[in-house]
């Protein structure tokens, strides 16, 4: 049971025992899970996207945008294509897309129906592994006591995300957590921070250990990229 305020009325979630029993086998191998990439921005169909592609109904997933040398990149795949099906398998919406790419081991090839100029066409892209977001060694990350929780979850840039920001390093915010620091400070998932009170945040080890130092009753200056603009936003620490 999960919530943000601490009630449980109704709200909860389960994880499938195949994708935990999956986990644990690579957590006990590898002492970390590995995910494949393929390098695309997606989004959901809605009513008025699905009439513009002529489709007959909300269905698949839109790609919209591609990461330079990503392997989506090198299988010749497009902003504004429509990804209808993976592996043959027809794809609803992109939690599903997301779902079998998860499942999917790196280096393993796979068959995508696109949606392209309202033509048909089949697309074979070979998967790299996702960039590493569960480091391995507890040793890296900053002791949770020494700092403050302000409340996300993070994952490091890929080479391709680097060079398509044209940025040295920094780091992805994957989740904010309703009404903690981060959210009261309006930073959002996807938002990129590459500095906090200017020193320069290059991976999620860094990020840890400049977030563990922040003091109580201190404001910190969050610099950032969202959607391809630099902003810098005050994150009160209390």
């Amino acid at each position: 049971i999960f919530s943000g305020t601490g009630g449980y009325m109704g709200l909860s979630f389960s994880i499938p025992i195949d994708v935990a029993m999956e986990v644990a086998d690579q957590l006990k191998k590898n002492g970390k899970v590995t995910r494949s990439y393929l390098g695309v921005s997606l989004q959901d169909i809605d009513r008025n996207l699905a009439e513009s592609y002529n489709l007959p109904k909300p269905e698949g997933s839109l790609v919209t945008q591609v990461a330079p040398n990503s392997p989506a990149a090198r299988a010749g795949l497009r902003a504004s294509d429509v990804i209808l099906k993976y592996n043959g398998t027809p794809i609803s919406r992109t939690s599903e897309l997301l779902n079998y790419l998860n499942r999917t081991a790196p280096q393993q090839q796979v068959q995508l129906e696109i949606l392209r100029d309202d033509k048909r066409r089949s697309i074979a892209a070979t998967l790299s592994a996702a960039p590493d977001d569960t480091p391995a060694k507890a040793g890296t990350q900053a002791q949770p006591n020494k700092g403050p929780v302000i409340g996300v979850s993070i994952r490091d840039l890929s080479p391709a995300e680097l060079a398509s920001l044209e940025i040295k390093g920094g780091v992805v915010i994957q989740d904010v957590r309703p009404g903690g620091i981060a959210a009261q400070a309006r930073i959002m998932p996807n938002d990129v921070i590459t500095q906090i009170n200017n020193q320069t945040v290059l991976n999620s080890n860094q990020f840890v250990q400049e977030v563990s130092e922040l003091k109580k009753g201190s404001i910190a200056r969050v610099t950032l990229i969202r959607q391809g603009q630099l902003a810098v936003v005050g994150m009160r620490i209390s």
